[in-house]
């Protein structure tokens, strides 16, 4: 359990790495000299200058906690430091002469400062920290930033001090601008609220960050809190899309804490935004996940990132950064391999947003934690174009998280199912991830399947080989479709792969949580996925796929961990990760696929969970079928799986139906382009999927979307099932089949008895 004071201690960590005031001091001074960075690095992804970036942002913020947190000459002496690195900031222009990254990330960087400020300026010792030079210094700094902003805000985005409409970042540093030059120019201070008012998207109009990724969500909770309470707008945190955007972001999290990403791949801040969450509503369960995030960012992540990196050698490196002026790259990149081999809290490349600050600042000592209880959750999002003038329609389905509880050992899995752009109306892509029908994450204590892209790719230059999903080989390659506006022409695919995957259903049952999605026309391509969780047991995984021609495919797995054991046939893997084992199986027959496996060298940011595998499952012809089977090792439990041969009217069903068997339970689905009674050999139905486990003297049987189930073999029973269920059901026996109709398309549980053996 945390405290308040708790982050006094993590306050001082930081700006001891940070080198103190002398060295935050130098960085300062050699910020106007240092040069453009290489271009062909964001300014993110392995930097090692010795300039003043984000990182001391949050060494600089953490000085304002101690101050306010602490007693005495501990708190005057961190008070005195914070304004005296502030006002050096101010005379040497950081953020108005100088830009560091962009308009956007800028500009929120100036707004953390200023919401410190207005904090600091409170405290009953102010005077005894801060001069009137040192004061007047400080607030011509942000009067500067303010007119800047009011001068250029109709001007083009990246030219300027334009107020930045993702995220609403523009209305967070307009009302917090406006705030703190009131005394100043309050007819300046008047515009800028109302160009807030006027440029505000927020939780009026949309349910969340309509940017598909976990790195914006609390930059756009914390701009609208902002906003909220400088406006004097506490009626929005009471609105319903308030509440979702943060019931969101706890949805997409692992029991663990464990920070899955995708797209941007900066962890963020998500402590915080559960800290700010737990503020809002007193809701235990922000907090308890907060302190979850805590506890792995400081006590696991750094095991974490040095398993990750334990094969990248100088070689790899070499191999990766040769050519188009990247061998200056490979120096910062063995540095920072080098620099994450160390016990460190790591603050560098948690992202600007992530100060100790405003985690301190939010967070409720007297709020009991309170662990969440919610199952397997679909999550749907205003779409929007994410850009003024803003169209919050329509809600999508937008990502389907599965899990079987919220322990260490869970099973957790989350998919994305947004591909295409915000909105019909939206000229661009940007920020949208469109990797659709692609498993993001599987954790069970650890990552084991991970997205296998970094920063530098982002949502603008998707590589689909590089996700967990369907793509297709042509001409010896596997696509890369691109959609960056600035590639050649040449680069650019000649076909709408850009979609959104089509929801066929999402249920949740007593013993299995199911999902089927669709992604239509990819290159000429429909392929489904279909994700069938047993609780506290295994995830099965089917992938089918059609074209018009036959083709070469697959499906693509990215996984972590050292492979410990394999199949001669690779019809499974041991996977064995930190402690955590899990088996991944590929039950099929020589004639459905084959399955590669080769190893993965590819150099992402080491804060993220590289991949150590590449796992390849290939096919050729016109349709294509799938089984991925991940279970893991509880309690030195193994599962075996085998395919199950699929039949309609007698002719051989796969790939359009498919199914398994592991142990006493059969799993089985059908592609939804076709409709038909499959035989399974143990049951015959029509089912979109369907789970099967076969006791002594009962079944237990559930389906998605059914009408008809044959069941043969059974000649006296007794049936109880869900109410939807029983209110449709009609059940007959003949010739020792048991038949059961439903008047509808219906999913649900049942249980047949057999009387004779009760």
């Amino acid at each position: 359990m945390y405290l308040k004071k708790d982050f006094i201690q993590l306050a001082q960590k930081i700006y001891y790495e940070a080198g103190r005031k002398e060295g935050i001091e130098r960085r300062i001074e050699n910020y106007r000299k240092e040069p453009k960075p290489l271009e062909d690095i964001h300014n993110y992804y392995y930097i090692y200058r010795d300039v003043y970036e984000y990182s001391d942002l949050n060494a600089t913020l953490g000085l304002a906690v101690i101050f306010l947190e602490a007693q005495g000459a501990e708190a005057i002496e961190a008070g005195k430091d914070y304004v005296e690195i502030v006002a050096s900031l101010a005379e040497c222009g950081f953020l108005i002469d100088y830009v560091l990254c962009d308009a956007a990330f800028d500009g929120y960087a100036m707004g953390l400062y200023i919401h410190s400020w207005l904090e600091v300026k409170k405290h009953k010792d102010f005077e005894k920290i801060c001069t009137r030079e040192e004061r007047e210094t400080i607030e011509r700094w942000f009067y500067q930033r303010g007119r800047y902003m009011w001068q250029d805000r109709d001007k083009n985005l990246w030219v300027s001090f334009r107020p930045y409409c993702n995220q609403d970042i523009g209305v967070g540093i307009n009302a917090l601008t406006a705030e703190v030059i009131k005394e100043t120019d309050l007819e300046l201070s008047e515009k800028l609220f109302q160009l807030a008012d006027e440029r505000l998207m927020g939780w009026e109009e949309k349910n969340g960050n309509p940017d598909d990724t976990v790195y914006y969500n609390p930059i756009f909770a914390l701009s609208l809190y902002f906003y909220a309470k400088y406006r004097k707008r506490e009626d929005l945190f009471q609105l319903e899309n308030c509440k979702t955007t943060f019931e969101s972001m706890l949805q997409q999290q692992p029991g663990t804490g464990m920070a899955t990403n995708y797209n941007w791949t900066q962890c963020g801040t998500s402590p915080m935004m559960m800290a700010l969450a737990a503020h809002l509503f007193q809701d235990g369960r922000y907090k308890w996940m907060a302190e979850k995030q805590l506890y792995e960012r400081l006590h696991q992540r750094n095991e974490r990132q040095k398993y990750t990196i334990r094969n990248i050698s100088d070689d790899i490196i070499d191999e990766q950064y040769h050519g188009n002026g990247q061998e200056d790259i490979r120096g910062l990149v063995r540095e920072e391999i080098k620099r994450t081999n160390s016990e460190r809290y790591d603050h560098v490349w948690e992202g600007l947003t992530d100060t100790v600050f405003h985690l301190w600042f939010f967070w409720e000592d007297g709020l009991a934690a309170v662990k969440p209880e919610e199952g397997s959750n679909l999550l749907k999002k205003t779409a929007g174009n994410g850009r003024w003038s803003y169209e919050p329609e329509p809600i999508l389905p937008e990502k389907v998280v599965l899990r079987d509880g919220w322990e260490d050992d869970s099973l957790f899995v989350l998919m994305n199912l947004w591909g295409d752009r915000n909105s019909p109306k939206s000229p661009t892509t940007a920020h949208r991830y469109p990797a659709s029908n692609e498993i993001l994450s599987i954790v069970f204590g650890e990552q084991f399947a991970v997205p296998n892209n970094d920063q530098v790719s982002r949502d603008w230059s998707i590589i689909r080989k590089d996700m967990n999903a369907f793509n297709l080989c042509r001409e010896g390659k596997w696509l890369n479709p691109l959609h960056n506006q600035k590639a050649p022409e040449s680069d650019r695919p000649q076909t709408n792969w850009m979609t959104n995957a089509k929801l066929q259903f999402f249920e949740c049952g007593e013993a299995v949580d199911a999902s089927k999605s669709t992604l239509f026309d990819y290159f000429g391509w429909t392929s489904e996925r279909t994700m069938i969780l047993c609780k506290g047991k295994y995830l099965v995984v089917f992938d089918q796929a059609e074209g018009a021609v036959s083709e070469t495919g697959g499906v693509w797995w990215h996984l972590q961990g050292d492979m410990t054991a394999s199949s001669d046939v690779y019809q499974s893997l041991r996977l064995k990760l930190l402690g955590k084992t899990m088996n991944v199986l590929f039950p099929h027959k020589d004639t459905w696929c084959s399955v590669e496996i080769e190893e993965n060298n590819k150099i992402v940011p080491v804060y993220q969970h590289h991949a150590d595998l590449d796992v390849k499952l290939i096919q050729t012809g016109k349709k294509m079928g799938f089984i991925t089977v991940f279970a893991p090792e509880k309690e030195g439990r193994q599962y075996h799986a085998r395919p199950v041969r699929v039949t309609a009217y007698d002719n051989e069903a796969h790939p359009e139906a498919v199914a398994v068997k592991i142990g006493e339970e059969m799993i089985g689905t059908r592609f939804s382009l076709y409709h038909a009674d499959y035989n399974y050999g143990e049951i015959m139905t029509d089912a979109e999927a369907f789970f099967m486990h076969r006791d002594t003297g009962k079944l237990e049987l559930t389906v998605f979307k059914c009408c008809l189930i044959r069941i043969p073999g059974i000649s006296c029973f007794n049936i109880t099932a869900d109410t939807e269920l029983e209110d449709q059901m009609k059940c007959v026996v003949h010739k020792g089949i048991l038949y059961i109709r439903f008047d509808t398309l219906t999913s649900g549980t049942m249980e047949i008895y057999l009387e004779e053996e009760k």
